[in-house]
């Protein structure tokens, strides 16, 4: 809120000052409206600040936000070319040249408000998943809505593509789109028979078009291919690679700012390593699931076969508290019809209740669960370790095996 002092006497802190003259502390900019934004330029407008005879607009170079404009009203139309992002914001300024707070900048982009005769956009396919893992060789069709921006209508548009290294590929779509309509198209097809990690790039031509802004279409594609047979025993993952999650493996999550991460730590053995972690401690979403999916493993010539992990776990209280279940899927994770384990709260601790985030510090924080798999014998199964958050504290896993022998020592479940 702006203050206007009627006094010249400033008092802080036991001691005063006169000023030469009353002043003003200026209000911020809440927001930028954007008015139009058009092949050439782009206006935009903000209420008036109380007290500001002028208005700075500054955008953002390689660095820093520099100044290009000074104007005298709540409004400004300068020069812009859409096919670039810039970022905006404004600054007041007093008769006297007291500069108040820049507002939050605005990004100004592509057309807005401004509609061309001739206007070709390319939108993304909602239904394509561009990260996925799958349990044989699949095909995938990549498609693309075209949608008609401008005022006349479309006709004989010509698209060009490139997947991966492949070679730019043309096709030419005699349909016509009317102002305002979409259509969808496909454009390739690509046979994921082994591990793809590329990029897919899509743009198009329309006759007589000269606002290019939106008509290109670029997304990156990881896939990945199982060994149909699984992964032959024995195997343990102990998270020491930089890459996370591990090939093969996936994490499914409600929330993308907290979930299943790595962290350094002390492990079971007592030296550092890493292990997967889950921040319950600062999962606020109480109740909801976080996955850590592991890849396929080849049970089907087996004779014994166990699957062992180590956790180390606390709660904050007896009030926030967390829960791990582990499950089986013998369909390539279609679904999870059974538990193997599932515990919880002051059950599952292996380390008293702490009120800042756990990070073990000795081996004796760890625990080895060991569950015999005798019942899936002759299958090819894999696991979902699943986080159940309590906004309690967090929740470790290490050393992740799938093995056919054991210690005689273990502790079977």
């Amino acid at each position: 809120m702006r203050r206007v002092y009627n006094s010249d006497r400033i008092n802080r802190n036991g001691k005063s000052h006169v000023t030469q003259a009353p002043f003003t502390i200026l209000n911020q900019i809440d927001t930028l409206f954007i008015d139009n934004i058009c092949p050439d330029s782009a206006t935009i407008h903000w209420k008036k600040i109380e007290g500001a005879t002028k208005y700075v607009l500054f955008d953002l170079k390689a660095k820093y936000m520099e100044p290009f404009d000074t104007v005298s009203t709540n409004n400004a139309t300068f020069s812009n070319y859409p096919g670039f992002e810039r970022w905006i914001s404004v600054m007041p300024i007093t008769g006297t040249g007291m500069k108040g707070k820049r507002c939050v900048a605005k990004p100004i982009y592509k057309l807005f408000n401004c509609v061309q005769a001739i206007d070709l956009s390319v939108l993304p396919d909602t239904s394509l998943v561009t990260s996925k893992i799958f349990c044989e060789e699949s095909v995938q069709i990549f498609k693309a809505v075209l949608k008609n921006e401008g005022s006349d209508t479309i006709e004989k548009i010509t698209i060009h593509y490139k997947t991966g290294e492949n070679d730019i590929k043309s096709k030419l779509f005699e349909q016509s789109i009317i102002p305002g309509k979409s259509i969808e198209i496909e454009f390739d097809t690509l046979l994921v028979s082994k591990n793809y990690n590329i990029d897919v790039r899509l743009w198009c031509d329309a006759p007589g078009e000269t606002a290019r802004y939106n008509d290109t279409l670029q997304f990156h594609v990881d896939y990945q291919v199982q060994n149909p047979t699984g992964t032959v025993l024995p195997y343990q993952q102990d998270f020491e690679n930089e890459e996370f999650p591990p090939n093969y493996w996936t994490v499914v999550t409600n929330d993308i700012q907290v979930n299943w991460d790595t962290i350094s730590c002390v492990g079971s053995s007592g030296k550092l390593t890493k292990a997967a972690w889950m921040n319950n401690f600062n999962n606020i979403l109480e109740g909801s699931f976080d996955d850590l999916v592991t890849q396929k493993f080849n049970l089907l010539d087996e004779t014994e076969a166990f699957l062992s992990f180590d956790y180390a776990y606390t709660r904050f209280d007896q009030d926030y508290n967390d829960s791990l279940k582990v499950e089986i899927s013998i369909n390539c994770g279609e679904s999870y019809d059974e538990t193997l384990f599932y515990d919880g709260g002051s059950t599952l601790q292996t380390v008293s209740d702490m009120d800042e985030i756990f990070v073990p510090d000795s081996p004796k924080q760890w625990k080895t669960i060991y569950i015999d798999l005798k019942n899936y014998l002759g299958q090819i199964p894999n696991f979902r370790f699943r986080n159940i958050s309590g906004y309690g504290n967090s929740l470790l896993l290490d050393n992740i095996r799938v093995v056919n022998k054991i210690k005689p020592e273990a502790v079977i479940i």
